[in-house]
């Protein structure tokens, strides 16, 4: 990756450049990288941000066994589709919205400008926050997800592993798992990589991206 850069986001964990994430308290049912009992749903990081990263790295000091990271490319889904489908998925039919981490509490975020799923070979999916814009995008968009889900690859990383997510091609979520909150739970590092700063210059502070939603 020679080249990209590191850099943070406000919203998440204060724009650190790297982030821990350990199962917190109140949040377990949540779409947020420290919730638990509940299963993240697949996702591309940040798919609604102009700034979003292109790559994702995930350093495990502490596995569970029973967390597995879930993991989707472009490259496992397109000959599961057929031609119709993916000529809807590279138009622009499709709207997402914030998480629910870029947000003020209780906020629900509107959903940004139109954008395609597939656009050359990068893939740009959100199951929770992503809607079609009329009802053959939504029926795509279903479709899609069902290819996700059956043909995804699943692990479980253990202490020492990294994990580099190419978030231009790969989708990703999160099994659920039983946090314990006795100072023994699942802890990974968090670092976003973009291939250059140029492009976030007028909202970045540093190495802080500052975009408000």
């Amino acid at each position: 990756m020679s080249g990209h850069e590191p850099v943070g986001y406000i919203q998440e964990h204060g724009g650190g450049l790297v982030q821990n994430l350990i199962p917190a308290r109140g949040l377990e049912q949540r779409q947020v990288s420290t919730s638990s009992d509940v299963q993240l749903e697949w996702h591309t990081e940040t798919a609604f941000h102009p700034h979003k990263p292109r790559y994702l790295l995930l350093l495990c000091l502490r596995g569970d066994p029973e967390a597995r990271t879930l993991l989707c490319s472009v490259d496992d889904v397109l000959p599961h589709l057929d031609d119709e489908t993916i000529a809807i998925l590279r138009q622009p039919r499709f709207r997402t919205r914030p998480d629910e981490s870029f947000l003020e509490p209780g906020t629900i975020g509107e959903l940004g400008a139109p954008l395609a799923v597939l656009d050359g070979d990068e893939f740009t999916y959100d199951e929770d926050l992503m809607v079609g814009i009329d009802d053959d995008a939504q029926a795509a968009l279903a479709r899609l997800g069902v290819a996700v889900r059956e043909h995804a690859q699943a692990i479980v990383l253990a202490a020492g592993d990294l994990l580099v997510i190419d978030n231009h091609r790969v989708v990703h979520g999160r099994s659920a798992f039983h946090a314990r909150f006795d100072g023994t739970d699942r802890w990974l590092q968090r670092t976003f990589v973009v291939e250059s700063l140029d492009p976030s210059a007028a909202e970045r502070d540093g190495r802080i991206i500052t975009t408000r939603f």
